[in-house]
Formats: C-alpha cells, sequence, structure tokens
C-alpha cells in the first residue's frame, strides 16, 4: 500500500503497473498480472497502452487545476473524467490487492477533487452513471467551461 508522502508514478512504476501492448514494454509487472490486465482491461482496445502512472499523474494535475479554476471547454473537462473513469475500470477488474492499493493511491486527489468541485443534480452530458466524478462541476468557474455548462441547461 503506498503512503501518502508516496510519488505516484514511482510507486506504480516499482509495482510494475505501466502496462503495454505496442511497442513500450511494462516494468516489472510480472507476466501473469500484465495477460490479465490486458484480458481484462485492454480486450476492447487492442494496440492500446495503458499507463497507470501516467494517468494518475494526469488526475492529480487535473485536480490542480480544478482547484485553481479550469480554464478549458466542456470538452477537454469531459476528457480528464474520463481518465478518471479508466482507473476506474481497472480498480474493478485486477487483482483486489492491486485494486485497493490504487484506490489508495487515489484517494488524496479524489478528496481534493470533491472539495475543489460542487454537486449537480445530473451527470456531465449524460455521462459516467454511478461514477461520482461526473455530478461535480469546479466551484470556481471560468468562462469557457461555464458557457458550456450554461448551453448543455446543467448551471443557470
Amino acid at each position: 500500500m503506498p503512503t501518502a508522502a508516496a510519488n505516484s508514478g514511482e510507486f506504480w512504476e516499482q509495482k510494475g503497473l505501466r502496462v503495454s501492448c505496442g511497442e513500450r514494454q511494462s516494468t516489472s509487472f510480472n507476466v501473469e498480472h500484465r495477460s490479465l490486465v490486458k484480458r481484462r482491461v485492454l480486450e476492447h482496445s487492442p494496440g492500446s497502452v495503458l499507463d497507470l502512472a501516467g494517468r494518475i499523474g494526469r488526475w492529480q494535475r487535473f485536480v490542480g487545476e480544478v482547484e485553481v479554476g479550469y480554464d478549458d471547454s466542456i470538452y477537454d473537462f469531459e476528457y480528464q473524467l474520463d481518465g478518471r473513469s479508466v482507473l476506474q475500470y481497472v480498480i474493478e477488474r485486477v487483482p483486489a490487492d492491486i485494486g485497493a492499493a490504487l484506490t489508495h493511491d487515489l484517494s488524496e486527489s479524489d478528496q481534493r477533487f470533491k472539495l475543489a468541485t460542487t454537486e449537480i443534480g445530473e451527470p456531465i452530458r449524460d455521462r459516467g452513471h454511478g461514477q461520482w466524478w461526473w455530478v461535480r462541476i469546479p466551484r470556481v468557474l471560468l468562462p469557457e467551461l461555464a458557457d458550456d455548462l450554461r448551453v448543455d441547461g446543467l448551471i443557470p
């Protein structure tokens, strides 16, 4: 289990959770786990690369942007939420100990995201049913995202 001070990228690289199906090779992820993740997670995306350390880092950076005010469109916001959904997809399909470690590693960023956002009544663009991050928008709304949310009827 990672400590709160653990660098996400380094931790997951040490655990070998950089999984590759293309030219890049995984780090120390054992063959059995790599095969399991490919089978369970990447079966619908042949040729895809699942870099958990990179995805965790992107989620953490995104949360930092949301905390100070997100300055991109709803499409970019959705893209970042999709990234968190991919991480959840992995959590639900890997062995329980790996899923628990990944959940723990995301917990600080998830909590920060909850604090930096406010809940809305319905998921953004009717996506992410059952995933809490899809029903949250930044507390600090900057013009582009605010305009997009108004057009979609999610804010007045």
